[in-house]
Parts: structure tokens; sequence; C-alpha cells
């Protein structure tokens, strides 16, 4: 465990920072919505337009006190904001499927391919988030 540790993100890191992106994203997201905004740029994102997500803007988002993990925040059409966190992982065993569970009124879905974990994350309701997971993981 203590392997794990010191060369990836853990789990429960990226849960807890797909969780706060979200309250951070839906507050960025109404900000945006008031002022107009346009979005920032940052690293490039994954393409989940056929999933009615629309891209907002990137970034990175710290996991721990040596890792970070790129955030990519997302809009559903009525404004629903969706979170995509990756992080370098090779302690993690590939779990191609994605899992999902409920964290408060989040739902989060992780899989871990090719060396990175993936935390997608929404509200519970939120559409698209399971066909979103579908494509970034190849499915």
């Amino acid at each position: 465990m203590i392997g794990a540790l010191l060369t990836s993100s853990t789990g429960p890191a990226l849960e807890e920072a797909a969780v706060t992106s979200l309250v951070e994203a839906s507050a960025q997201i109404r900000h945006a919505g008031a002022a107009g905004g346009t979005p920032a740029s940052g690293p490039a994102a994954p393409d989940l337009s056929k999933a009615g997500l629309k891209w907002v803007s990137s970034g990175s988002v710290a996991t721990g006190p040596f890792f970070t993990a790129s955030r990519h925040i997302y809009e559903t059409a009525d404004g629903t904001p969706v979170v995509l966190l990756i992080a370098f992982s090779p302690d993690f065993r590939p779990r191609p499927q994605w899992v999902a569970h409920r964290v408060g009124p989040y739902r989060l879905l992780t899989w871990t391919r090719f060396g990175r974990r993936y935390v997608l994350g929404g509200a519970t309701m939120t559409r698209g988030m399971m066909e979103a997971a579908d494509m970034i993981g190849g499915a």
C-alpha cells in the first residue's frame, strides 16, 4: 500500500477530488452563464459531444501531496456539470469496465485502463454519463 501511495493517486483521493470539482464546477458554470463567459483553454479533453456533453474547461487538480490529475469539466444541455478526472495510476489493476457508485447526491463512474485511473462524476440523474464512460473506455 505504501508503494501505491508513493507512485500514484489513490482511488479515494480521486473520488474526493471529483466531488470537490463538481461543487466548484457548478459555481463556475453558473458564474460563466451569468457573465456570458467563454471556455478556458487547457489540455486536450475527450470529445464527449455525442453523449450530449459540452466541454467547458480543462486544468489539473491535486489528488495528494505529490500527485495531480487532469480535470475536464463538461455540461449537459440543461447546464448540469459533469467532471472527468484522469490520473496516472500504474498500481491499479486494469478494470476497463466502469463501476458506478453514489457519493451523496453524486454518481461516480470509475475504471482503470492503460495505466490511467478515470473518474467521471455528476449529479445522480445526469443524462449521458454512462454513454460518455463507454466512449472513453472504448466499449
